[in-house]
């Protein structure tokens, strides 16, 4: 009877709704935590009635809660950083850092956490029925300001170019969506140009402070095809323990090697040259953080 009144619920009052409603009593300073409950609730309820993976659905759909808050005004979001130094530019930089992964949990808070140290991206790459209404910018977590974005594909590769050439931030993800394989574009780009790679993950800690951490990528500088195979396998190695984490459940680095392979095949493809050819269509680019 339960099950059949949150499913009822959640049918004839959208989440858009819900959250104007919870919004209007509860004060910006506590919107965070009461994202988190209300994702946590969720997952219990669905857990009960049947549901699985009961980490994941709460990670999901605390995202989307956050992210229709963030569109209702500012609110602190409790962030302790790692490695925010390694955004900035270096004297060994020759085109500016480019800050990748893949489509994980708080991936928005990231940007956040980026722009919170001092480092905002001057670019992100973003579908467009992901940008802030009327404008080209993504929406940070909890912040009223956008980020520049650009849409996936061949204008999104030039809007990188140009903001790494200026020796700029870029933002990306490697897959067009949880689950999706990833591709080599953005990292042959960067291999081309001599940027560097920064890899981040995120993780919403037991105190319930989001740990954003930054990592100079395995090899750093995606000079050769063995280099951008190694750094998409460790970036969907990151991903597989994050989401492992989720669930309490042992790491295994076979989803992350299977889903990496896709990638791969596109550089063996073409290894008479040193790098394989860019594909510019919308199917082979990274979409939204």
């Amino acid at each position: 009877m339960l099950g059949r009144g949150l499913k009822l619920l959640a049918k004839t009052v959208s989440l858009e709704r819900r959250v104007r409603l919870l919004a209007a009593i509860v004060p910006p300073q506590h919107r965070f935590r009461a994202a988190v409950l209300m994702s946590r609730w969720h997952a219990f309820a669905s857990s009960t009635f049947g549901g699985s993976k009961r980490g994941f659905t709460e990670a999901s759909m605390r995202e989307h809660w956050l992210i229709e808050l963030s569109k209702l005004g500012p609110f602190p979001v409790p962030l302790r950083i790692t490695g925010a130094e390694l955004l900035a530019p270096s004297p060994s930089d020759r085109a500016g850092v480019l800050m990748c992964g893949t489509h994980v949990p708080l991936l928005r808070a990231v940007l956040r956490a980026a722009i919170q140290a001092g480092h905002p991206p001057g670019l992100v790459l973003a579908k467009p029925n992901t940008m802030m209404k009327g404008s080209a910018k993504l929406q940070p977590t909890g912040l009223e300001q956008g980020v520049p974005a650009a849409p996936p594909g061949a204008e999104g590769l030039l809007k990188i170019r140009t903001v790494l050439r200026k020796n700029g931030l870029v933002a990306c993800t490697l897959d067009g969506a949880h689950g999706a394989p990833s591709h080599p574009d953005v990292l042959i780009l960067a291999g081309w140009l001599g940027t560097r790679i920064v890899h981040f993950s995120a993780m919403l800690a037991p105190d319930g402070v989001v740990d954003v951490s930054f990592h100079n990528t395995v090899h750093p500088f995606c000079d050769s095809y063995e280099a951008i195979e190694a750094n998409l396998k460790a970036i969907r190695d990151i991903e597989t323990s994050l989401l492992a984490a989720l669930e309490d459940a042992p790491v295994s680095t076979t989803i992350g090697s299977v889903q990496a392979n896709a990638a791969t095949d596109v550089l063996s493809r073409n290894r008479r040259s040193r790098f394989p050819t860019i594909s510019t269509t919308s199917r082979k680019i990274p979409e939204q953080m």
